[in-house]
């Protein structure tokens, strides 16, 4: 029998631009993407956060993940920062109401030291919170962080996350510090952090550090580009590597929108201002900033509006689509739900007089957003364009006149203030 031939087997040394995955983006307002995930850009992201946030190298972090993998988020960000920091990595099913007992006796074993998600799983998970002490109790045993992203969280959810967090028990003496950011699949997920208690749910931040933030004006908004070692190469194509749409800078222009938290001093940490893809004008001419409206409408019908679709593309006014939250649904008939919408609504126009930011009119949605059709997207975002598509004949009814009786006419409500 021939002896085997042996060879020496070795590699050639790693480097920064080696490819490590693609990563699609999640398609929110656009056709999906394959992006070019290099190695550098992993490292450039995890030594980041351990500058930004010490703590993690200080006390290795236990996480439970139950974020999808096909997201740079949970399959990139979550898992290289565990093997970056040395964590306790263990992994759950995505977030689903039906998971919640299996998620729940995972938190009850493990006892988290971090705990990230996107506004949809925390949701489910406050709803378990609600339901089972013990629960609770070991979650909060020895949790240092509360960290949320990838999609805008109503604010509903904003106030029972606080409320959760200030009970407590707190097993380490403190409450957790709750925080959000900002990133992208282009950026190997992250680009901003929160480093100080979120007193707002658009709050994502400051850069990460040894990256840079600019804010572009962009038709009386302000576009975040964003610049450092974590920006991929380029997009998978057929013929190779196509480019990222970067400036003239060299800053990659996201097409999402940002602002100072506070006026004139974006040093201090910067808003969310919604998307780009998702305004649009009127037939005026004037532009209307979905985000910032969106924004406005759930802080001027708390604690009954979970989200809201906003339509007014190629038509002289705004209309909208309310989801109200389901503690509203429960607590109120429908009649005294619009009435109470209706009165908010007018409340909002008297505030926000202008055509960019008054509503028209408005309806209740007959039930939340189909996520099985497309109008929630994995993150737990509205999908705002095929929410509107979707419902088409309910935009119709919107703008039709005479107006039908379950429409409100928010400017020809007495105000009650």
């Amino acid at each position: 029998m021939a002896a085997a031939d042996h060879r020496d087997f070795t590699t050639e040394p790693a480097e920064l631009h080696d490819p490590a995955a693609i990563y699609f983006t999640s398609g929110s307002t656009g056709d999906p993407k394959g992006v070019s995930i290099t190695r550098g850009m992993i490292a450039s992201n995890q030594s980041a956060y351990a500058a930004h946030w010490p703590f993690l190298s200080q006390k290795p972090p236990v996480l439970i993940d139950w974020l999808p993998w096909h997201h740079v988020f949970g399959g990139l960000d979550n898992f290289y920062k565990m093997i970056w920091n040395g964590g306790a990595y263990h992994i759950e099913t995505p977030p689903h109401p039906d998971h919640m007992a299996s998620m729940a006796a995972r938190i009850r074993d493990i006892r988290p030291t971090i705990h990230i998600n996107v506004p949809y799983g925390i949701d489910l998970l406050l709803d378990h919170l609600d339901r089972s002490p013990k629960t609770r109790a070991a979650l909060f045993s020895r949790l240092d962080l509360i960290f949320f992203a990838g999609a805008g969280m109503g604010a509903e959810t904003w106030q029972r996350l606080q409320n959760a967090v200030a009970a407590g028990p707190h097993g380490t003496g403190t409450p957790p510090l709750v925080v959000s950011g900002y990133g992208a699949t282009e950026a190997a997920s992250t680009m901003c952090l929160g480093h100080q208690p979120a007193d707002i749910t658009s709050e994502i931040g400051l850069p990460l550090p040894g990256h840079a933030v600019r804010l572009a004006p962009v038709e009386g908004a302000q576009e975040v580009r964003f610049k450092g070692p974590n920006v991929a190469p380029g997009y998978i194509s057929t013929d190779g590597l196509s480019p990222l749409d970067l400036d003239d800078a060299g800053f990659l222009c996201t097409g999402d929108l940002a602002q100072a938290h506070h006026d004139g001093a974006p040093e201090r940490g910067l808003c969310f201002d919604g998307r780009i893809a998702e305004d649009f004008k009127l037939t005026t001419g004037t532009r209307v900033k979905v985000g910032a409206l969106r924004h406005a409408l759930i802080a001027a019908c708390t604690p009954h509006l979970q989200d809201v679709a906003i339509a007014g593309a190629g038509r002289d006014r705004i209309a909208l689509i309310l989801f109200p939250t389901q503690t509203a649904i429960d607590q109120h008939t429908r009649e005294n739900l619009r009435r109470e919408l209706g009165d908010a609504l007018a409340n909002h126009n008297t505030a926000m007089p202008g055509s960019s930011t008054s509503i028209y009119r408005a309806v209740l949605a007959d039930g939340p957003p189909d996520r099985n059709a497309g109008e929630i997207t994995d993150k737990g975002h509205l999908a705002q364009s095929r929410c509107l598509t979707n419902r088409a004949d309910l935009v119709e009814q919107l703008y039709a006149a005479p107006a039908q009786p379950d429409i409100l006419c928010p400017d020809t409500l007495t105000n009650t203030d």
